[in-house]
């Protein structure tokens, strides 16, 4: 340590020189060569996203919304059309001195990442953040430029994410309006499949005529209760024959048999039998559920399909401008002072480096008997 501290004293005209050349060459260029660059800052608030979850209607799944999700705002940010439009708008490449390279753009987009950036604000915790503002920070050697520059990024992701929106919107009609159609046609299939089965089963409203037939049997079976108390009263009265009981006996016979046709009657009638109601009542309520559900269906995709509309038809920015973007007055970057002694210290941090090697390779490399004897083979073989 003591002989490359004397050595460092040998080297320390080099060392002050080389001091004083760094100290001049890092304050010129922090104060003289490095451009001053101003900061514009836009913020906004991000779009509507009530909607862009998927919506399952009556087993039909329904287009999620018609807006993008929070995060997807970033990504139209972060899209090379856009990062060209920013570039060939306010001539990057002649401000970066690399208009007659071949990959120019290539390159452009690497340096932009430096100049025009996007931030969001989140708030929440626990895996639950949520985005609640954007900012589009952009710098430039002109102040007016930069304030030019946030305007003019904010107008690119406005007019991007209202196409989209827009685009989202008339998908979504046209969804819409082809599960309408359909559904429409299934409406009239099954109408006509229903009034076919109601004309050729007279089953016009099963359970109301099965109500009419249970009144009917009802009626019918008491009468005949009737007649049958009214006969034994003569029979345990009277003995023999009499008009009144043959009558009475008639009538029981009458009764039975209309109560056997009103229980298994196969014949079609607007008033059914009991067992060929309980037939016809699953069909006609199944037709009957069928139907009824493919109205409801119809009626909430014609409210569905104003919407869709409406918004495909809508023209309005979806972001709001909290805080619009103003010429800035004091430059943002560089630091100098920091600049200056980033430049002091790492030079100075590279002098030490390389005198220090030097330092190693005179001392143990240069007298290492191994590396003079390869030298010396080197040399032969020259």
């Amino acid at each position: 340590m003591n002989n490359f501290l004397l050595y460092l004293w040998d080297k320390k005209v080099v060392l002050v020189s080389s001091s004083i050349i760094i100290f001049i060459w890092s304050f010129v260029f922090a104060f003289v060569l490095a451009k001053p660059e101003f900061k514009s800052d836009i913020t906004f608030l991000p779009p509507h996203e009530g909607s862009a979850s998927a919506v399952t209607l009556m087993g039909m799944l329904l287009p999620g919304g018609t807006s993008i999700m929070y995060d997807q705002v970033e990504i139209v940010f972060n899209s090379a059309s856009i990062k060209r439009r920013m570039i060939e708008q306010f001539n990057f490449y002649k401000l970066w001195k690399i208009d007659k390279f071949p990959d120019r753009f290539e390159s452009a987009l690497v340096k932009i990442k430096k100049y025009v950036m996007f931030k969001t604000k989140e708030k929440g915790s626990m895996g639950f953040e949520k985005i609640v503002s954007y900012t589009v920070s952009c710098y430039h050697p002109s102040p007016d430029t930069a304030k030019l520059m946030c305007d003019y990024a904010f107008f690119l992701i406005d007019s991007s994410v209202k196409t989209l929106s827009t685009g989202m919107a008339h998908r979504n009609r046209l969804f819409v309006e082809n599960q309408l159609i359909q559904h429409k046609k299934t409406l009239d299939s099954l109408q006509a499949e229903f009034q076919r089965f109601q004309l050729a089963n007279k089953a016009f409203a099963v359970p109301e005529q099965m109500k009419m037939t249970l009144k009917n049997f009802a009626d019918i079976k008491s009468s005949a209760i009737m007649n049958e108390l009214k006969m034994k009263a003569l029979q345990q009265e009277f003995h023999g024959t009499l008009p009144q009981l043959e009558e009475l006996e008639k009538n029981d016979v009458l009764y039975n048999q209309k109560l056997v046709e009103i229980e298994s009657d196969a014949r079609l009638n607007v008033l059914p039998s009991l067992e060929l109601s309980a037939k016809l009542l699953p069909a006609y309520s199944n037709l009957s559920r069928e139907t009824e559900v493919e109205n409801q269906v119809i009626v909430l995709l014609s409210r569905e399909l104003e919407q869709a509309r409406v918004q495909e038809s809508r023209n309005v920015s979806l972001l709001t401008v909290i805080d619009p973007p103003f010429v800035p007055i004091n430059k943002a970057r560089p630091k100098r002072v920091f600049a200056m002694l980033l430049i002091f210290i790492s030079l100075h941090l590279a002098i030490f480096l390389a005198i220090a090697y030097r330092y190693y390779y005179l001392t143990y490399i240069t007298s290492n008997k191994n590396f003079f004897s390869l030298m010396q083979l080197i040399k032969r073989g020259k």
